[in-house]
């Protein structure tokens, strides 16, 4: 037992003098300390789940990487307010970034050395509300949010705030697009701004309602914001033409709640557009080309 401790010990100490190098030291080491800790629970029995896909975890992961996947959804299974499914999305955030690189870069290890890929299904069923997809050529293995098993946990629990700002990257990001749904991608490569569809209103007036719950949520609905605000006034190619694009910046301008530089850049977006439609700089219209291109197939 003593030998135990110490070994524990002796990976804490390694594992944060690595930490302290990377982002988000304070958040990782946090996590690190929880992981840490479950392993030193002899006396908590594992999830059942767990044994079941042993083989498949220990393929792609470390003791460390497997103790926070636990930890995860453990966090998971005990939600029970809106606050409690702010900390446990924030810890996810920081879960997904740090173990998605070593899930690919296993999975490239066990293709080069001619080893059985598993199947990835197994690691959606141990961590609810993430899911892992295969993209690109079939080898670029990613982790993705499962908005819709959020949204359905978040019904589960005490108060509104995380109903509301789960509605509201549901709206974000959907399960057809591995990027923001306010953009869209033609020629397969070049992305335009999808202002002029409704989108961008769309979301902003969930971020208002997302608002309206309190503030467990405020600074993450915030970074949503500049996203969608730096499109909105900065893009330069749009899949509408200028007069959709005209049209939805003045319903923004009119019904959401602007503060007042961000009406100041409003108005002057929309008077650059009134006034300057022939700069070479900016394109619209590029539905044409899009549905001239899926024609062509």
């Amino acid at each position: 037992m003593h030998i135990r401790v110490a070994f524990y010990i002796f990976i804490a100490f390694i594992v944060v003098a690595f930490a302290t190098n990377q982002r988000n030291t304070a958040k990782k080491r946090q996590l690190v300390h929880e992981a840490l800790i479950a392993m030193a629970e002899e006396e908590e029995a594992d999830d059942e789940i767990f044994t079941v896909y042993q083989d498949s975890l220990e393929a792609y992961f470390g003791p460390l990487e497997i103790s926070l996947i636990k930890n995860y959804r453990k966090s998971y299974k005990k939600l029970k307010t809106d606050q409690d499914f702010q900390e446990f999305l924030r810890n996810a955030n920081t879960l997904k970034t740090s173990i998605a690189g070593i899930f690919q870069k296993n999975a490239e290890k066990l293709k080069l050395e001619q080893k059985p890929i598993y199947e990835v299904k197994w690691f959606n069923e141990i961590t609810p509300g993430m899911e892992v997809k295969v993209v690109g050529e079939g080898d670029n293995y990613n982790l993705f949010f499962d908005y819709k098993t959020l949204n359905q946990k978040a019904g589960e629990t005490m108060g509104n705030a995380d109903n509301e700002y789960l509605k509201l990257l549901s709206i974000c990001y959907d399960e057809k697009n591995y990027f923001p749904t306010w953009l869209r991608k033609i020629n397969g490569k070049q992305f335009c701004s999808l202002l002029g569809t409704g989108k961008h209103f769309e979301i902003l007036s969930q971020m208002d309602k997302a608002l309206e719950h309190g503030e467990v949520f405020n600074k993450e609905i915030h970074k949503v914001k500049s996203l969608v605000m730096s499109d909105i006034l900065f893009a330069r190619f749009y899949y509408k033409k200028i007069p959709s694009v005209i049209g939805e910046l003045k319903d923004i301008k009119k019904k959401i709640n602007l503060n007042d530089e961000e009406v100041k850049l409003l108005e002057t977006r929309i008077n650059y557009f009134n006034h300057d439609l022939t700069s070479p700089k900016i394109q619209f219209g590029l539905e044409e080309l899009d549905a001239t291109l899926l024609s062509s197939r």
